[in-house]
This record gives structure tokens, C-alpha cells and sequence, in this order.
């Protein structure tokens, strides 16, 4: 008896069935990238208190510059 499964190959062509579980190189990706996400926000709030600090800073070193630049106003004036 000779049964044709040709036509039952192609119905079935890039269907196979998953697995329940993946894979344990995917499991790892998956804990590979979750741990990226959580050093790359730590990163981006050390960032965002960085430029804030940097904003700080220089308005500190300006109202420091326009002081300076008051006493030296002051001193020049004196014989």
C-alpha cells in the first residue's frame, strides 16, 4: 500500500508545534535584556540628575561671576 503524504506535507509546511517552554538560550536573552532595562534607566536618571546638577552649577558660577565683578567695581573705585 503506498499513501501519498506530499500534499499532507505541504498543508503543513511552517507549522510545527512550539514547544510550551522556550528555549533556554531565549529564557536568557529574555533575562539578558530585562537586566539591560534596568541598568539603561539607572543610567538615564544619573544622567538627567547630572544635567540638572550641571544647570545648577552654572547658575551658581554666574550669580558668583556678577558678585566678583561688583567688588571689583567697588575696589577699583578707591584711591
Amino acid at each position: 500500500m503506498i499513501i501519498d503524504t506530499s500534499d499532507q506535507v505541504a498543508l503543513d509546511k511552517g507549522k510545527q508545534i512550539m514547544e510550551p517552554e522556550p528555549p533556554s538560550y531565549v529564557l536568557k536573552l529574555q533575562a539578558d535584556i530585562g537586566s539591560q532595562k534596568v541598568k539603561h534607566d539607572v543610567l538615564e536618571v544619573k544622567f538627567d540628575n547630572l544635567a540638572e546638577n550641571q544647570k545648577v552649577m552654572a547658575t551658581k558660577q554666574d550669580t558668583m561671576d556678577s558678585k566678583l565683578d561688583a567688588i571689583l567695581v567697588f575696589l577699583s573705585k578707591k584711591p
